[in-house]
C-alpha cells in the first residue's frame, strides 16, 4: 500500500525511528527499504533540516493533529510535507505517517 502513492512515504514511531518505507522514500535516500527500518529518521537529514522539521513533529506527537507545511528538504528540493499522527488502540499517539512530495527540484 506505501507503494501506491508516488509521494514519499514513511512511517515511524514515537522516537522517530522508521517502522517502513516505501521505495521511493528509499530512492530517495539511496538506500534499500531495508535499511531504513529501525534507523532514525533525524540521521537521513542535512542537520539544518532536521533542526527545521523536528519541532514540527514533535508538535503532531503531542497535539495529535495532522500538519501540512512547505518543506525545504535541502539538496535543491521543496516539498508539500504532511505529518499525520497513528494512534494506538487506546488512543495515543505512538507515531506518525509522513508525505511528502517533491514540488520544485533545481
Amino acid at each position: 500500500m506505501l507503494n501506491a502513492s508516488g509521494e514519499l512515504v514513511r512511517d515511524v514511531r514515537q522516537g522517530y525511528d522508521f517502522i517502513d518505507a516505501n521505495e521511493s522514500m528509499a530512492d530517495s535516500m539511496g538506500l534499500p527499504r531495508g535499511k531504513l527500518i529501525g534507523r532514525c529518521a533525524w540521521d537521513f537529514m542535512p542537520p539544518k533540516v532536521a533542526a527545521a522539521r523536528r519541532p514540527i513533529a514533535e508538535r503532531v506527537m503531542a497535539s495529535g493533529k495532522p500538519i501540512t507545511f512547505l518543506d525545504d528538504g535541502g539538496r535543491g528540493r521543496i516539498f508539500n510535507t504532511s505529518f499525520y499522527p497513528l494512534e494506538g488502540p487506546d488512543g495515543k499517539v505512538t507515531g506518525m505517517v509522513v508525505f511528502a512530495k517533491d514540488v520544485y527540484s533545481t
